[in-house]
């Protein structure tokens, strides 16, 4: 499925100016911070709206300024990781888990036991938030996302709390859902090697703009100028 975005948004040093076309995969996005990373994706799901241009995934409009559609975030079907997990706190692992699931789905309690289970939360069902670890509280946010069926999964940050073991393990999970599903996947890093091991593309960013957008080997051995040079090639030699 084709995510197509074509935006800008007036910002207090800049303009975010963000322009791709992403047909399945992970997208990995790298940039410094105040770069417009977090404001794209939130573009993307809905949380913020550009002063113009389109947003599609598929062939279904998320957003355009043309046609004067603004699809509200529930009904742009697309699972959000916060970089601060945003979980509810008056609910349980096991309900946040299912917070995203139609109640009347007959497969909600099968859902949410298989994403529990995946992400290595099994005894914390009836925790809440305020007595999990950064990590766990991560996990939770991460399997919240995914288990409400989601079109396109949209990651801040996603492995940020987490240590390096349990890094590991949770990249190559998201690795794995993706090749059983099929999930568009956009996620944003400042960990250079983790974007280069999750993505299929890297996007770099600088002060709202692209500046280059290539498979992670092309970045590599091919950086588009300086600026992507010293971010992401000096720390791969």
């Amino acid at each position: 499925m084709t995510l197509t975005v074509d935006i800008k948004k007036k910002l207090h040093d800049y303009t975010l100016e963000l322009k791709l076309e992403h047909t399945g995969g992970c997208l990995g996005i790298l940039g410094p911070s105040g770069c417009g990373k977090s404001m794209g994706l939130k573009s993307i799901a809905g949380l913020v709206t550009p002063d113009c241009g389109r947003i599609l995934l598929g062939d279904k409009t998320f957003y355009s300024s043309a046609e004067r559609i603004n699809r509200k975030p529930q009904l742009r079907k697309t699972g959000y990781l916060f970089q601060s997990y945003a979980l509810f706190p008056n609910m349980t692992v096991a309900e946040n888990v299912g917070s995203g699931i139609s109640p009347k789905n007959r497969e909600r309690d099968k859902i949410i036991s298989a994403c529990i289970h995946r992400f290595r939360l099994s005894g914390l069902e009836n925790y809440y938030p305020g007595k999990l670890s950064g990590g766990q509280q991560q996990r939770v946010g991460i399997a919240r996302a995914l288990a409400a069926n989601a079109r396109i999964m949209l990651m801040d940050e996603p492995f940020g709390a987490l240590d390096e073991i349990t890094k590991q393990a949770m990249q190559d999970e998201i690795l794995k859902l993706h090749r059983k599903l099929g999930i568009t996947i956009v996620f944003i890093t400042h960990d250079i090697r983790e974007a280069m091991k999750l993505g299929d593309r890297v996007l770099v960013m600088d002060q709202g703009k692209i500046v280059q957008l290539d498979t992670p080997e092309k970045i590599k051995k091919e950086p588009a100028n300086e600026f992507v040079y010293q971010l992401v090639g000096q720390n791969l030699l």
